[in-house]
């Protein structure tokens, strides 16, 4: 595990990423120094993403105490991917300066995806095709 940069807080820091495909199921999930994610808050995620659409939007930051929550979709209807990125490493400052860092690697992660695999399998979604490769090629990145 690392410190975070500037960290007085004496914890270690961590992260849960998850992509999501259209239909809910995850089809990448990466966890460092962060307690594993329930199926419940995976849930959550992609339904909090799916209703935010519905209504013309899509969250960008929530925040806890202790933990920020980043959402992102890449993707348009049939081919929609749903990334969240929750870490205890940005709970403190600006939401408007935590929102350009959360998205900044969300954008990263997406791009990671897009070299690991391909615009095409990212859009048709073959789950378990997708879940091996993305497994394989962006676990080590991420």
């Amino acid at each position: 595990g690392a410190w975070a940069p500037g960290c007085r807080c004496g914890k270690w820091m961590g992260y849960f990423v998850q992509i999501t495909g259209e239909a809910g199921s995850p089809v990448f999930q990466a966890v460092k120094n962060y307690p594993d994610v329930s199926f419940a808050s995976s849930a959550l995620f992609h339904a909090l993403v799916t209703a935010s659409l519905e209504q013309g939007y899509v969250p960008s930051v929530l925040r806890a105490q202790d933990a920020t929550i980043a959402l992102a979709v890449h993707g348009g209807p049939g081919c929609r991917l749903s990334f969240a990125l929750v870490t205890s490493e940005l709970a403190a400052g600006q939401t408007r300066d935590l929102e350009v860092q959360l998205h900044w690697r969300l954008r990263a992660i997406y791009r990671g995806a897009l070299l690991a695999v391909g615009t095409e399998m990212l859009q048709r979604q073959p789950i378990e095709a997708l879940r091996r490769a993305l497994g394989q090629r962006l676990g080590p990145m991420v």
